[in-house]
């Protein structure tokens, strides 16, 4: 079986200007290679919410998901997978490859399922319960590339909100993906004095979590990634905190 490799990419690095270079980073390090992208959609759904009249609040850095928003969370979802796989696409045309990349959403058989988290505090948002991981390793043993829109279906088959850093690093767990990079728009993990870190451990960085120097949105990918390490596998990852595939960043390890 070979290992797969999970990439998390925030709406942030995707809407920024060098979003050409960030695709075409992506599909050359894809190849031969059997790679899962999960995607976020930040300022698109950030737009779409205030275009309908909801307010952007987040919480323990989740965006607050008020009941009846789904259907916006799940259309922004939609709108970037869709632009990510037709660049994708193009780039591997453009390189005389055939086209790997596929969209995969939480629809297609209800292949991630959530439960809602505290509905009180953080409204729709959900922890993943269920990931088909045969479904995602078929795809990728058939020399695809899947592009994952993070967000889930719950018992009675409604939509769940899901934090796409978390989505990703349960992502990683259920593949035991090898290496799990969350590509963000901060070059890595910073310590008290805004100094980048080039390591973190577990228990460093909950202690920084704790001290309020590890804050906001970067709270969710420490989680995930801590997730992702997975403590009860035997087998060593690599889980990385960046703003390129390439890019030195954060290393987070277990010990």
């Amino acid at each position: 079986m070979s290992k797969i490799e999970v990439v998390k990419i925030g709406g942030n690095a995707i809407n920024e200007d060098s979003y050409e270079e960030v695709i075409g980073a992506l599909a050359h390090y894809s190849e031969n290679r059997s790679l899962v992208i999960v995607h976020g959609a930040g300022p698109t759904i950030q737009s779409k919410f205030i275009a309908a009249g909801f307010k952007n609040t987040f919480i323990d850095g989740l965006r607050y998901t008020p009941k009846g928003s789904e259907s916006i969370i799940v259309e922004a979802l939609l709108q970037q997978n869709h632009a990510l796989v037709m660049s994708l696409n193009k780039w591997f045309v453009r390189h005389g490859k055939p086209p790997r990349a596929v969209g995969v959403n939480a629809a297609d058989s209800f292949c991630i399922k959530a439960e809602i988290i505290d509905q009180n505090r953080y409204g729709m948002v959900g922890t993943v319960t269920y990931i088909d991981n045969k479904l995602i390793r078929q795809l990728t043993t058939s020399q695809l590339l899947p592009v994952i829109a993070p967000y889930g279906i719950d018992s009675v088959s409604d939509i769940v909100n899901i934090n796409a850093d978390s989505c990703a690093g349960a992502m990683a767990k259920s593949l035991l993906a090898s290496k799990f990079y969350l590509i963000t728009n901060v070059v890595g993990v910073k310590d008290g004095n805004g100094n980048i870190l080039d390591s973190l451990t577990v228990q460093d960085a909950l202690s920084l979590i704790e001290s309020g120097v590890i804050h906001s949105g970067m709270v969710p990918k420490i989680n995930c990634a801590i997730d992702a390490l997975d403590s009860n596998s035997e087998e060593k990852r690599i889980v990385k905190i960046c703003d390129s595939i390439t890019a030195k960043g954060t290393d987070i390890i277990a010990s």
